[in-house]
């Protein structure tokens, strides 16, 4: 395998100093930095409609006009400059950069960034339902873009998004999806690489942009290959040898070897990821608040992060992440407690010995099994019944969201991420009522929540404060009445390479990193 290696990358190493040469004024010739991926690294790299891994290939060849800070929870220009909107939060001004070309030449422009996200909008494919609210896109002037809403609408967050929201040059606005797909390798942006080749499912090759706005360093990486390992061993393999610089997702067994691996650091990170247990609110025996208490308190949260996990996961506070506003670590918080489970089983006036509560769970995912299976035990001391059952993902969601609430399942697990920085994911997907339910799978109908969340949701674009204030409200009240219980925020570990310097994860933009700022030593 190694020597296989070693082979391929010696061709990219012939092919970046022919083909690439020129691009990257400033890198150090021939430097390659490889991502060994634990799956496909692209579903597609249309700009317009990827909405899952491609995001470590995307973030690096394309910008959009806002990043998201998480160390700072304030959104920061990147292709625009400044922003300002009415007092209404339904019309805003972006100033944009005027030194930035796209890859094939053109400037960056207002009518470059009208031309993209009305491109996304059009398609209807991906996260494009971020831009719901926006009636138009204007070109004030060759530099300056404004964006109609219908309703008050944080435009700078939406702006700043993993997905949906990449700006692209004119002409690539023109072409197909297949286009961006070709393995020769397209694309349409600004970013400070592009894309060089492609295997279709299996490896991205993306090289330095030499006409990119911001100063390469010298020892900037020229090449960078991302390509999929699925198994734990080969990637760690990798990383032993100096094949590879950048991994994630390792079997424990790995972990361990890595930690004791002189030449990598094993970093945790935290995510905006959390897992969820959902309760049907319109079924008996959910129905019932102290029910779904005891539910909540039978739940083994620190064994299942020490044990099941091995320690990538934390404990919840709320629905919101830590690192994202309205996230507060005063939220209710459930403990595992089986002598306040059976108070409040006694309270809820249930007969547990009548009933067996039904607890599909997504095939695949060992986890799942692992924790369903834990806490099932747990429920039996307490005279509960708990029936687990495997499904796919599509029979899993199609079940949840049966016409009628005897036809549902009792409990319902997923795992969530917010589509942009901004909590309204959370709670507009998942508490506001639905009258055919999507996400909001623990049915809640509560008229009073829905008005604090439209309130919250029309008050982030002029009063973030205000609306984040209503948020924990809304949480408080979710999580007291026991609707759903976040039962771990997800943690992923990375290992990198300590020859290199500059890696960084911002939990706004999964599984990724900015190749640019990272350097060899």
């Amino acid at each position: 395998m190694k020597r296989s290696l070693v082979l391929i990358l010696a061709v990219i190493l012939v092919a970046s100093l022919f083909a690439g040469c020129g691009q990257g004024g400033g890198t150090t010739a021939g430097a390659i930095l490889y991502y060994a991926y634990d799956q496909e690294p692209y579903l597609t790299l249309d700009p317009s409609v990827e909405n899952s891994n491609g995001v470590c290939v995307l973030q690096n060849v394309y910008e959009t006009l806002t990043r998201y800070n998480d160390q700072t929870g304030e959104v920061e220009p990147y292709l625009a400059t400044s922003w300002t909107h009415n007092d209404e939060g339904t019309v805003w001004d972006f100033t944009l950069r005027e030194d930035v070309n796209f890859h094939d030449g053109t400037k960056m422009n207002a009518n470059a960034v009208k031309k993209s996200i009305d491109r996304t909008i059009r398609l209807g494919k991906g996260a494009s339902f971020i831009w719901a609210n926006i009636e138009n896109i204007e070109v004030v002037s060759d530099y300056v873009v404004r964006f109609n809403c219908s309703s008050p609408t944080s435009v700078d967050l939406l702006a700043s998004a993993a997905y949906a929201a990449y700006i692209m040059s004119e002409s690539a606005c023109d072409r197909d999806s297949d286009w961006f797909n070709s393995e020769e390798g397209n694309d349409g942006g600004s970013g400070p690489y592009v894309v060089k080749s492609l295997v279709t499912g299996d490896q991205v090759i993306i090289t330095a942009y030499d006409g990119y706005w911001r100063e390469w360093k010298e020892n900037s990486y020229k090449t960078v290959v991302i390509k999929k390992y699925m198994e734990s061993g080969t990637r760690r393999q990798l990383l032993e040898t100096g094949d590879a610089q950048i991994s994630y997702n390792f079997s424990t067994t790995d972990i361990a070897a890595l930690k004791s691996n002189e030449k990598v650091d094993v970093k945790y990170v935290n995510t905006y990821n959390n897992i969820l247990l959902f309760f049907n609110s319109e079924k008996q025996p959910c129905s019932n608040e102290e029910f779904r208490k005891a539910l909540a308190y039978s739940f083994p949260y620190e064994e299942v992060i020490s044990g099941v996990l091995e320690n990538r996961g934390q404990l919840s506070h709320g629905l919101v992440t830590p690192g994202l506003w309205g996230y507060d670590e005063n939220c209710t918080q459930y403990e595992f407690n089986l002598d306040k489970a059976r108070e409040c089983l006694e309270k809820s006036g249930i007969d547990a010995s009548t009933i067996k509560l039904e607890f599909p769970i997504q095939s695949g995912i060992t986890e799942y099994k692992d924790f369903a299976q834990l806490w099932q035990t747990y429920l039996k001391e307490i005279g509960i019944n708990i029936e687990i059952r495997e499904r796919s993902w599509d029979a899993h969601i199609e079940h949840a969201r049966a016409t009628r609430p005897e036809d549902r399942q009792d409990v319902f697990v997923m795992i969530w991420w917010p589509d942009c920085a901004d909590p309204a994911s959370w709670f507009q997907s998942m508490v506001h009522s639905q009258e055919h339910p999507s996400f909001n799978l623990s049915y809640i109908k509560n008229p009073e929540w829905d008005a604090k969340i439209e309130e919250a949701m029309r008050l982030t674009a002029t009063n973030r404060a205000r609306a984040e204030e209503l948020y924990k409200e809304v949480q408080k009240g979710v999580l007291d009445g026991a609707y759903m219980v976040p039962i771990y925020d997800q943690v992923i570990t990375y290992v990198v390479s300590k020859e290199i310097e500059g890696f960084y994860y911002n939990p706004a933009y999964p599984n990724s990193t900015l190749y640019f700022n990272i350097t060899h030593k």
